[in-house]
């Protein structure tokens, strides 16, 4: 080397680093867009299940409150009218009236077991959706009444009707 030559020359000149870029952010800023969409979806789902209307307490408040007039009452007629017309309401309210509202008799009897996973409706007690609305219950000689009156048949009933309200809603 020449002792002349100036030994800084050889150097560049100062230059800067480059920019940090926007893209691809930080594992932090990662954390916080998940936890926001997480904190969205929470608010959206617990705003849903907050507001929206509890078919199955409804529906077991209205079947309990009719176990109770039947008790007190003891009108077997009248119990088996509010009953039909409330099971027709609650399937309306799920399934829709296209669906439901067409129904009658047998067939819905078999709307009634296909939703229910059994065949109480088309063979056994639950019948009674069909046939009680239209019994005479004054007539105590009749054996189709005086099943309909037993109060084992009714709580067969009644926990067929809860049954079902629980798988349906």
């Amino acid at each position: 080397m020449n002792g002349l030559e100036d030994p800084l020359s050889h150097l560049r000149g100062i230059h800067m680093p480059a920019s940090v870029s926007f893209w691809p952010p930080a594992i932090g800023w990662w954390l916080l867009i998940l936890l926001g969409i997480m904190l969205v979806f929470l608010g959206y789902w617990g705003f849903k299940y907050y507001f929206r209307p509890n078919i199955r307490k409804d529906a077991m408040i209205e079947l309990d409150k009719l176990n109770q007039g039947l008790i007190q009452d003891r009108s077997y007629h009248q119990f088996y009218i509010n009953v039909s017309i409330l099971v027709r309401r609650i399937a309306i309210t799920i399934f829709g009236r296209s669906k439901v509202a067409g129904l009658a008799g047998e067939d819905w009897l078999l709307f009634l077991d296909e939703t229910s996973g059994t065949t109480f409706f088309t063979s056994g007690n639950g019948r009674l959706l069909i046939t009680a609305p239209y019994m005479s219950f004054d007539i105590g000689d009749d054996k189709q009444v005086s099943e309909a009156n037993s109060d084992e048949k009714v709580e067969q009933f009644y926990n067929a009707l809860k049954s079902w309200v629980v798988r349906n809603t």
